[in-house]
C-alpha cells in the first residue's frame, strides 16, 4: 500500500515536522498537509486556518469566564 506525499503548504513553513528531501519540503506527520490549512470553524486562539500538529504557532489558552455568585462573594468577602 503506497500512500502519495504531497509537498507542505505555504503556512507550513517553520515547523519542526518539515522535512526537506529531493529539493522539495515535506511534512512527517500529514501526507496532503494542504486540507489541515483549509477553513474551518474557530478553534481556541486560531483565526480560522489551523494545523492541529503546528509547532511553529503560539497555541493561546482559551479565556474562562467564570460567573460569580454575588451571595457567596459577600460571604468570602472579596
Amino acid at each position: 500500500m503506497h500512500t502519495e506525499i504531497y509537498p507542505i503548504h505555504e503556512k507550513c513553513e517553520g515547523c519542526e515536522h518539515v522535512k526537506p528531501e529531493g529539493g522539495q519540503k515535506f511534512c512527517e506527520v500529514y501526507s496532503k498537509p494542504e486540507i489541515w490549512w483549509a477553513e474551518r470553524k474557530l478553534v481556541a486562539g486560531h483565526k480560522g486556518y489551523w494545523c492541529p500538529k503546528a509547532t511553529h504557532l503560539e497555541k493561546a489558552a482559551p479565556e474562562i469566564h467564570k460567573m460569580l455568585n454575588p451571595i457567596k462573594a459577600s460571604k468570602r468577602r472579596l
